[in-house]
């Protein structure tokens, strides 16, 4: 892919306000990422940082490992989190290739993951856990 990786802000933290356990990963994300692999996706990856307890860096390996728990012949895919793909956008009858997402989840030097707190703000917009508080709109 030839398009760059948006930057998508500030790396959250182990101690980020919005805790993994804040976000009800029994519903869908809804409108999180504007598609519906990517807020699937992004909902595995707040499964895992809530077993983990929080935002903590993870490899693919480990993403591989959790996710195999449930779809053994599967390794898990970011779905736009990571990088932008591109995707036919149409504007009256002309046809081109935009590249929509990524820069949701980053990936370090070092090897591992690390989300964002654009992705952790989102993930709870779309699915808050009740009896907590309330994230400005």
């Amino acid at each position: 892919m030839t398009s760059s990786i948006p930057d998508r802000g500030a790396i959250a933290a182990p101690d980020f306000g919005i805790q993994p356990a804040t976000i009800d990963t029994r519903r869908h994300f809804h409108g999180a990422f504007g598609h519906e692999l990517t807020e699937v996706s992004a909902r595995w990856i707040v499964l895992f940082m809530q077993e983990k307890g929080s935002w903590q860096p993870f490899s693919q390996d480990e993403i591989d490992a959790y996710y195999h728990r449930w779809h053994r012949s599967e390794s898990f895919n970011f779905n736009r989190l990571v990088e932008p793909q591109l995707v036919d956008v149409y504007h009256g009858s002309i046809g081109e290739k935009t590249p929509e997402g990524g820069g949701f989840v980053v990936l370090g030097k070092d090897g591992l993951y690390r989300v964002t707190e654009w992705f952790v703000k989102n993930c709870y917009r779309a699915a808050p856990s009740s009896g907590v508080f309330k994230l400005n709109r």
